[in-house]
């Protein structure tokens, strides 16, 4: 059982350097990372930097009026793009 597992393994970083760490947190890790049909995943760790473009809804645009005319706010991210830090060190936009 790798969970279960107590050796000790030295891990390269990206930067060249090396730490130790747990073979069950090295499991832990690559089980958060892929599912059950083999399909990866990231977890992202915070959005870094936002930015937005032409397309980015107006404020005046950002209301939705139901048919009983209440207001309320619409939710969007469009023209919106984000820098994800993820969990892995990488970074990535998403547009």
């Amino acid at each position: 059982n790798l969970i279960l597992d107590t050796r000790v393994y030295d891990v390269m970083i990206n930067d060249g350097s090396t730490q130790q760490y747990a073979a069950n947190r090295l499991a832990l890790s690559m089980y958060d990372q892929v599912d059950s049909q083999r399909h990866r995943t990231k977890v992202m760790n915070e959005i870094s930097k936002h930015r937005s473009t032409n397309n980015a809804a107006h404020i005046s645009d950002g209301y939705v009026v139901n048919s009983k005319g209440s207001k309320s706010r619409k939710i969007t991210t469009k023209g919106w793009d984000f820098l994800v830090d993820w969990r892995d060190g990488s970074q990535s936009w998403i547009l």
